[in-house]
């Protein structure tokens, strides 16, 4: 019988429950990213060992996560690095529409 993987997100932190397909015998891992709020967690179809978290913090905003081991570790997906993501347009004061261009953000 296969396994189990529940991925819950709490105002505390990330959670894996894993068990067995009877699921008389759970394994709690975590917290992940303790006292940081997480949003929203999803495994990918296309590799079971691939996890993604959304999580929110007060200073640093929202944060993307993924782990590539099944949540044993993890590591932010481009913040902090404008050019790693796509942000084409910026909505000034007014809500005039320009373009933005990442190269001219502060480093």
């Amino acid at each position: 019988m296969s396994g189990v993987r529940v991925l819950v997100g709490t105002s505390k932190g990330a959670f894996v429950l894993t068990a067995d397909g009877h699921r008389t015998d759970w394994e709690v891992s975590g917290p992940h990213f303790g006292g940081w709020e997480i949003y929203h967690m999803n495994g990918s179809p296309a590799d079971p060992d691939r996890l993604y978290a959304s999580s929110s913090g007060g200073w640093f905003g929202q944060v993307m996560q993924r782990s590539d081991d099944g949540g044993k570790t993890w590591h932010s997906l481009g913040n902090g690095n404008w050019n790693a993501i796509s942000l084409p347009f910026i909505v000034g004061p007014h809500g005039r529409i320009g373009r933005l261009n990442p190269a001219a953000l502060p480093k």
